[in-house]
């Protein structure tokens, strides 16, 4: 038998519609990571929508600093569900394994939800 995951992929998407331009950090890492994900993860980013998730909307990025190569890893972005997930939760998407988190910043979300985390994701730098 799988690990259970329970979402409310509808109250989820409303989430993440009500969510705001001011709720996202603005550093431009993070800003790199919301413009290029999508276009580079788009089975990650398929499989997050089938659960309400809009990809370019984390709650927590960590990225490392770029690599030789202009490339930025980040090591854990985290996204909010509304429902209820195993703690032993993995599924890999694309290469992109998808656990529950154990450690996250508040959400400041009331109803019962959990916190998906990816990793790794390979994006090239941001470029000013």
């Amino acid at each position: 038998m799988g690990t259970i995951i329970n979402v409310d992929a509808e109250k989820t998407r409303q989430y993440y519609q009500a969510m705001g331009p001011g709720e996202l950090c603005s550093c431009n890492d993070c800003k790199n990571y919301c413009a290029r994900v999508k276009a580079a993860y788009p089975a990650v980013a398929e499989y997050l929508a089938g659960l309400g998730v809009e990809i370019e909307k984390p709650l927590e990025t960590s990225p490392l600093e770029p690599g030789a190569d202009g490339m930025m890893e980040y090591r854990a972005c985290q996204y909010v569900v509304l429902g209820s997930c195993e703690e032993n939760y993995r599924h890999t998407v694309g290469g992109v394994e998808v656990c529950k988190a154990r450690f996250y910043p508040e959400t400041g979300v009331k109803e019962e939800h959990f916190v998906l985390e990816l990793s790794p994701i390979r994006l090239k730098g941001w470029q000013e």
